[in-house]
């Protein structure tokens, strides 16, 4: 079958699609109020907005003046869907395809499984064990389909970074992670899709890295973050007026 694949290049700019938004900054140190020790988790760097579309290859392009750093560690969230047909994510989905940075294993941290007519959602951790260049492949196997990614770039992560985590499903306009409690200082990472047919404006609870509203011309979906001050914690969004079936996942990762 023909290969359904992302490259994520990591620079700094990238072309955006119609009625997608990121919200990008250099994020600063935060303690939480729950245990935990040592530096906080951050964003690295300015993130670029990720991409949505209907390909057999589908890229962008982070500035090369900002690669990647070792010791620090990437976080793809995924969306992914295909009338009729499914698909059971695996760490070996995401590659190095190019790039002169360094990776160690890849590790798919969460996921609820794409099936037929219904999304996918995933979250993947990279370390990263050299600073340089990286282009990241996420590959679907399948022609036809359609696929939401977007990269981001963290520094402060624990060695056991990966605390509570869970999926949620359901239909309707409100999406949730529902009640999450930890224990530790961190974040609390969020990827959430729909099967929509029309155009919405989405709203949010936390952080914004990356969504997609555009139902009517590409594939809808969310990622945003929560840096933990107190627990229990529960992150939404919504879709306005758009009712469909849901999926979220989240990982909850610990400060060093």
């Amino acid at each position: 079958m023909t290969r359904l694949s992302i490259l994520l290049v990591m620079a700094l700019s990238a072309s955006g699609l119609l009625a997608q938004e990121w919200n990008g900054w250099w994020a600063g140190g935060s303690s939480g109020a729950t245990s935990g020790s040592g530096n906080a988790i951050a964003l690295a760097r300015t993130p670029s907005a990720g991409s949505s579309a209907q390909a057999t290859t589908l890229a962008y392009t982070f500035d090369a003046s900002h690669t990647v750093t070792s010791g620090n560690t990437v976080l793809l969230a995924i969306a992914s869907y295909l009338s009729g047909a499914g698909h059971n994510y695996a760490a070996g989905d995401v590659t190095k395809t190019a790039g002169s940075a360094t990776i160690g294993t890849v590790v798919l941290d969460q996921a609820t499984n794409q099936m037929a007519d219904i999304s996918g959602v995933a979250i993947f951790r990279v370390p990263i064990t050299g600073s340089g260049t990286l282009t990241l492949t996420y590959n679907n196997t399948t022609a036809g389909g359609f696929i939401f990614a977007m990269g981001s770039e963290w520094v402060g992560f624990n060695a056991s970074p990966v605390g509570t985590k869970a999926t949620s499903t359901g239909t309707g306009t409100s999406h949730t992670s529902g009640s999450i409690s930890t224990t530790s200082a961190g974040i609390i990472f969020y990827v959430a899709s729909e099967v929509s047919g029309g155009d919405f404006t989405r709203t949010y609870s936390d952080t914004l890295l990356y969504k997609v509203d555009a139902g009517a011309s590409t594939y809808t979906a969310i990622n945003q973050y929560k840096t933990i001050s107190s627990s229990p914690n529960t992150l939404t969004d919504t879709t306005g007026s758009d009712s469909s079936a849901w999926r979220v996942v989240y990982v909850q990762y610990i400060t060093q």
